[in-house]
């Protein structure tokens, strides 16, 4: 990452979550992302993000794949990159004791954890999550080098069409190839960032 020097630094503030956002705005995502799966057993889902921590480090596509679909509506939902930790929480806490008329209360949590435990672990998750990933979008070489880890070409599609809604990863037809596509050639995983000023935003993003 191209070094930033002191004073730019000083320049350059924290982006923060978008005041706009609404728990209603995560409640209807996961809503949609529950019928989509099926159900809603949201730590079957998140529980084999095992080794996801708030420092950035490699994880395996493979651990998230599932999530792709929420991750992508919550891109499109914090436009700046940010995910208001209170509210995601609430939004958690409100499906978690829903009453559907006909069908009595519904919940997520279907762990013997306790609803507060459950609800602070599970958005964690979700955060560091949502935080790789724009990680992984901040430049071409991250990108490339977790689409290459995709078990298969529609793997390796659906992660860059989440890594497209974070606007630093220029979409290249030849990029969605998993590694074990490659065999008699090579394809082009380069993708270049749109514009220089995608360096300010990831060094914006992790308070450079």
């Amino acid at each position: 990452m191209m070094a930033l020097k002191p004073n730019e630094k000083k320049a350059i503030q924290r982006v923060v979550a978008d005041p706009a956002i609404t728990s209603n705005d995560f409640s209807l995502a996961l809503k949609q992302f529950f019928n989509l799966k099926g159900t809603r057993d949201l730590w079957s889902f998140v529980s084999p993000l095992d080794e996801i921590s708030w420092k950035i480090h490699s994880i395996e596509p493979h651990s998230y794949k599932e999530l792709l679909p929420l991750m992508g509506m919550y891109a499109d939902i914090c436009a700046t990159g940010a995910i208001p930790k209170l509210k995601h929480q609430l939004a958690i806490q409100t499906l978690n004791n829903e009453n559907m008329p006909g069908m009595g209360m519904l919940k997520v949590n279907f762990t013997t954890m306790s609803e507060a435990s459950f609800i602070d672990k599970v958005d964690d998750k979700l955060r560091m999550l949502f935080a790789h990933l724009r990680f992984i979008a901040s430049s071409d070489v991250n990108a490339n080098r977790s689409l290459k880890k995709c078990k298969t070409p529609e793997d390796a599609d659906e992660l860059k069409d989440v890594l497209l809604k974070f606007g630093t990863f220029k979409q290249d037809s030849d990029s969605t190839q998993p590694q074990q596509q490659q065999q008699s050639q090579q394809p082009n995983y380069m993708a270049l960032l749109q514009t220089p000023e995608s360096w300010l935003k990831v060094a914006t993003w992790f308070g450079l």
